[in-house]
């Protein structure tokens, strides 16, 4: 009955050009309006004020789920697979990511990060090398500005593990770069310089590999012997 009370009420407010809250008549009742210019103003501060509550409360519950499937191991993209050690994310994951990344960079016309040096540029922020050196002599693939920050933010622990990933887009001079920074990075875990390298793969389904300086030294006893 009230329901229907209210129906008829909101009808016969509406029809007459008042508003249908307060019963006040306006310009914004006699354009057609349901609501008086106070009462539009009242309802929209009410609905966004829920909407920034509720999005807010949406954003919390998913950093709460997030950080709970990190802390079980799971990746929090695919929610299906274990986390790769020193990362938040699987293996897979990283690299579907790093595939749409490259193509979204490709469509704004930026320069692939194997392509860079190839190019006479920094490949951290693109600007043309000016002749860094590093500590042993070599050039640098980084500006003087990028190598100094590159510096102040490497620690100790950094220093002796390095990262090689597989180039995306495989060119004869990226798969060059890619077998000298392979071979350069054995070497220096044979000579002890660096005790970790993590390889990771950008193919379909991409991997990891992570060698020791002990890994490396059973591969030499296992070849070693199969040659024997």
């Amino acid at each position: 009955m009230w329901a229907e009370y209210d129906r008829d009420t909101y009808y016969w407010l509406k029809q007459g050009h008042f508003c249908t809250k307060c019963r006040k008549q306006d310009a914004y009742t006699l354009n057609g309006r349901s609501l008086c210019y106070d009462c539009s103003v009242k309802d929209a501060k009410r609905h966004r004020d829920k909407r920034i509550v509720d999005n807010e409360r949406i954003r919390q519950h998913d950093r709460d789920y997030r950080n709970s499937l990190i802390e079980k191991g799971i990746c929090p993209k695919c929610k299906s697979r274990p986390l790769t050690e020193g990362y938040k994310s699987c293996a897979f994951c990283r690299t579907k990511t790093r595939k749409q990344n490259h193509k979204h960079n490709l469509k704004k016309g930026c320069i692939p990060r194997e392509m860079k040096y190839s190019l006479g540029l920094c490949v951290t922020c693109g600007k043309p090398l000016d002749g860094q050196m590093k500590a042993n002599g070599d050039p640098s693939r980084l500006c003087s500005k990028c190598y100094q920050k590159a510096s102040k933010h490497c620690s100790d622990g950094a220093k002796t593990m390095r990262f090689l990933y597989s180039p995306v887009v495989q060119t004869e001079t990226s798969l060059r770069v890619y077998k000298e920074k392979y071979n350069q990075y054995i070497n220096m875990l044979k000579n002890g310089e660096i005790n970790h390298l993590y390889i990771e793969d950008t193919g379909e389904y991409g991997y990891n590999k992570h060698i020791t300086r002990e890994t490396l030294a059973e591969q030499e006893v296992i070849q070693c012997q199969l040659s024997s």
